[in-house]
């Protein structure tokens, strides 16, 4: 992920997975500036550009492969697949911040 400065005058290489990331899922910039992602086990959310993760909500009952964020929510939604061919009740699930 790149992370602009200065109005987008310059640019830094900033890495936001760590311990723990699911590294197919990308973060997301949240209207506060605050970054989220998941973890195998949360949404996390870091207020000071990726040095540090706080776990948001409770632990997710699955492992998720997807996430979004609704500014009119206020919330995250995050999702799983299923390789039958039904959809789980608990499919997609939301999450207020």
């Amino acid at each position: 992920m790149v992370r602009g400065t200065g109005q987008g005058s310059s640019w830094i290489w900033t890495q936001v997975a760590g311990s723990g990331a699911l590294m197919n899922v990308h973060p997301i910039e949240l209207p506060d500036g605050r970054i989220a992602r998941l973890g195998n086990q949360h949404v996390v959310i870091s207020s000071d550009h990726r040095r540090s993760w706080q776990p948001i909500g409770p632990q997710l009952p699955f492992t998720p492969v997807g996430l979004a964020y609704s500014d009119f929510d206020k919330a995250f939604y995050v999702w799983q697949f299923d390789c039958g061919k039904k959809v789980l009740p608990n499919a997609i699930m939301k999450l207020w911040l």
